[in-house]
């Protein structure tokens, strides 16, 4: 099944807070359903079973970091993962609700398609925010979206404009791809990614600010990012 309005697919590895955003897009549409245990980039199957403490973590994301708390009905699908091992893919059905829901950064969005709009604060307040996508044409669809997430093509040109070496280019390459859309990640994220000393995160981090490509995020913290 291909990822759109009512459907996504999302790794295992996915951080808490980056489902937040996922399974709020949905309640604030037309509802749907995530599948988790599959590689969204390359669509691997990895499975739920082995990461115990992952997966009691994503389980709690739709109560502990949704506001107002989600509700959703869980399944778990028998499969084989990509070692050969029985395994299970988790399904979260989640429904369609009259209101609108925040993820963990006091950020609102809604499902277009198969990509997520941030509403601005005058949406939030306008009691007919809410639309029906699924009514909606490609055109109108593109319109209402705006705005495209930063490519990779975007962001090797900065880095080529700026003349960084392979190692560093390659770093820069991997911080962006493992840390998906709208996920917030900090210096110890960066070292533990890259298995690197804290300077060597610092520095990483310091290049990204530099290329523009990820903002701050306020109220999470300090030295809390992440990519446009």
């Amino acid at each position: 099944m291909e990822e759109g309005q009512i459907f996504d697919r999302k790794s295992i590895a996915i951080h808490a807070t980056a489902l937040s955003d996922v399974v709020c897009t949905f309640a604030n549409a037309d509802g749907g359903t995530i599948a988790i245990g599959i590689s969204d980039k390359t669509r691997t199957i990895e499975g739920v079973d082995y990461e115990n403490d992952k997966l009691n973590d994503l389980l709690r994301v739709p109560i502990d970091y949704c506001n107002p708390s989600v509700q959703v009905k869980t399944e778990m699908i028998p499969c084989r993962d990509f070692k050969g091992r029985d395994n299970h893919i988790l399904l979260m059905h989640i429904g369609a609700n009259t209101f609108l829901h925040a993820n963990h950064a006091n950020e609102v969005f809604q499902r277009i398609g198969d990509k997520s709009k941030k509403l601005s604060f005058e949406d939030r307040m306008n009691p007919n925010a809410k639309i029906d996508a699924r009514n909606l044409t490609v055109k109108e669809k593109t319109d209402y979206l705006n705005v495209e997430k930063m490519s990779i093509d975007t962001l090797k040109n900065r880095i080529k404009i700026k003349g960084y070496q392979q190692p560093t280019e390659e770093k820069l390459l991997r911080i962006y791809a493992v840390m998906e859309t709208n996920r917030v990640f900090s210096i110890q994220d960066v070292m533990k990614e890259l298995s690197c000393p804290d300077s060597t995160a610092r520095s990483i981090m310091k290049k990204l600010r530099d290329l523009d490509v990820i903002v701050s995020v306020k109220g999470m913290g300090k030295g809390k990012y992440r990519f446009k």
